[in-house]
């Protein structure tokens, strides 16, 4: 099956993006950060609703997911810079490590290996953001920085 890109009005992508944020949100979590959640729990969760058996870490976890993808749709024409960076890390830390927002300098482990990648996080994370200052379009940022930044992070 071949995919081609479909230029698409912003707006009504973006407000596409909004009406599926708990399916977004749900995604995120279920893959890196809260081990077989459900999407009936997110949807609550997004509406304001704790679910019975949920731990306060995972509520919080979703929530901040949540206000995390709030927070890019809102500064989507801001260029990616390592303070956009360290303000998308604080929402989706807040409370739940005791520096969000501020780049790691030790080693951690990648979840689910016993990989322990370096520490030269913050310059890695300078190159990938001067780099994307050199695209031109919203489609190219769209489609190289984050993909470029985790793989240069990692």
């Amino acid at each position: 099956m071949e995919y081609e890109y479909r230029l698409v009005d912003r707006d009504l992508a973006v407000d596409g993006v909004k009406r599926l944020l708990p399916d977004v949100v749900w995604k995120i979590a279920n893959t890196e950060l809260v081990e077989g959640i459900g999407l009936p729990e997110v949807q609550m969760i997004c509406g304001g609703k704790a679910t019975e058996g949920m731990t306060v870490k995972e509520v919080i976890t979703v929530h901040n997911l949540k206000r995390a993808m709030q927070f890019m749709l809102a500064n989507l024409d801001r260029p990616v810079d390592l303070d956009l960076v360290k303000e998308y890390n604080r929402i989706i830390f807040e409370s739940l490590c005791d520096k969000p927002g501020e780049i790691r300098s030790y080693p951690v482990r990648i979840t689910g290996t016993d990989y322990k990648p370096g520490c030269q996080l913050l310059e890695k994370l300078r190159k990938c953001c001067n780099w994307q200052k050199r695209l031109t379009t919203h489609k190219a940022r769209l489609l190289s920085v984050w993909p470029y930044c985790q793989r240069a992070v990692v």
